[in-house]
Formats: structure tokens, sequence, C-alpha cells
């Protein structure tokens, strides 16, 4: 993807285009680890795909948190 930004999922939810952040961890919450450096990040690429894709009428950033044998989605997220 232009811009170098690494994004894990890119999906489609409908006329939303959807980027998924994964983070799984031992301990704590993983969800924690999407800080703000990572969540800025997310939005560009989420700009730039938006840009890119014109079908998709809106975008959304969901992050999956893995913690071994628990995997939530948070949709909305960032």
């Amino acid at each position: 993807m232009r811009g170098g930004c690494e994004v894990d999922l890119v999906c489609r939810e409908g006329s939303t285009l959807v980027l998924v952040e994964v983070k799984a961890r031992r301990t704590g919450d993983p969800a924690e680890a999407v800080g703000v450096s990572r969540q800025r990040a997310l939005q560009r690429s989420a700009d730039v795909l938006l840009a890119e894709h014109l079908w998709a009428r809106e975008v959304r950033i969901d992050v999956v948190a893995i913690r071994w044998p628990t995997l939530r989605r948070l949709r909305g997220a960032v």
C-alpha cells in the first residue's frame, strides 16, 4: 500500500471499507497495544484506501484482540 503503512486486514462490509488491526498478547489487554501512533497510522491508511476505492462510502477501523483462548472484535475502535 502507498504510504508504507501496514494494515493487518482490509475487508468490505456493504459500502463500508473496514480496516482491521489484530493484536495478540499472553498477558494484559491486547487492545491496549494499539497506541496513539498506531491509531494515527491506521487513520492515514484509511484515508488513502478510501480515496482509492471509489465504491466505499465510509471507512471503519476495528481491532481484533486475542488473548488465548478469547478473541474480541472491537468494532469502530479507532
